[in-house]
Formats: structure tokens, C-alpha cells, sequence
């Protein structure tokens, strides 16, 4: 399986990479381009994309929804994400969305294998509700 991650930061990705590397994920292609410079092209050969970020900006959701358009799947992990940011990306078919902060080996392995055979995988919102 051929899975990028994209992450602005490189130790991040060297993280993810050594953790999916550990976890029988054998083939895995990591892209160590910026979140905001990613190029849609860069992509095209993967069977996952995992985009690590807590800024989904535009950029960055217009390459989702290239991908979405591709039917590529995609899986976005953040620690901490806006209410109206964690609506677009669903509404535009993200089909896994992951807090990097509480996720563990077991639930990212889920998501992966959930969202690479069609499905989706969503957390409950990594965002806090506001109570009136």
C-alpha cells in the first residue's frame, strides 16, 4: 500500500513514517512538502493520503478536494480544529479525521484500514462545543 503523509513539519513526518513503517504498512511513501505548497500532481499514485496539520487552509482544502475528486481517500489528523473547518472537510469527503493528540496505534490502524477499503472514520469533533 502506498500511503503519503504531508505534514509541514519534518519531524512529524518522520514520526507518522516510522509509526505506519512499524505497523506493516511495508510500502509507505512519505512527501515532505509543506502543507501550504503540496501540489495536487505530487499525489496522484497513492492509495492514502494523511494530511497532518492544524491550519486545513485554503490551499490545503482545495488539494483534499482534488484528491476527493480523484478518489483518492483521504485522512486528516489534527490536534485541535474549528467547528466550521471540521464541517467543510466532511461535507467535501475527507473520509477519516483523526486526533493526533489522543489517537492510538489501535485507532490509527482502524481509520487506515476503514477509510483504504471505502469507508469513513470520524472521531467525535476534536473541537469544544459552545454552550449557551
Amino acid at each position: 500500500m502506498e500511503i503519503h503523509v504531508v505534514s509541514e513539519k519534518c519531524a512529524e513526518r518522520e514520526l507518522w513514517a516510522s509509526l505506519l513503517s512499524n505497523t506493516a504498512f511495508l510500502d509507505l511513501k512519505v512527501i515532505g512538502n509543506d502543507t501550504t505548497t503540496i501540489k495536487f500532481d505530487e499525489l496522484t499514485a497513492s492509495e492514502l493520503i494523511i494530511f497532518i496539520s492544524n491550519s486545513f487552509n485554503e490551499h490545503l482544502q482545495n488539494v483534499i478536494k482534488q484528491c476527493i475528486v480523484n478518489e483518492i481517500p483521504v485522512l486528516c489528523v489534527t490536534d485541535e480544529i474549528e467547528e466550521e473547518t471540521y464541517t467543510a472537510l466532511i461535507h467535501k469527503g475527507v473520509r477519516g479525521l483523526l486526533n493526533g493528540k489522543k489517537a492510538s496505534l489501535d485507532i490509527i490502524k482502524t481509520a487506515i484500514r476503514v477509510v483504504t477499503e471505502g469507508g469513513t472514520y470520524v472521531e467525535r469533533p476534536l473541537f469544544n462545543p459552545i454552550r449557551i
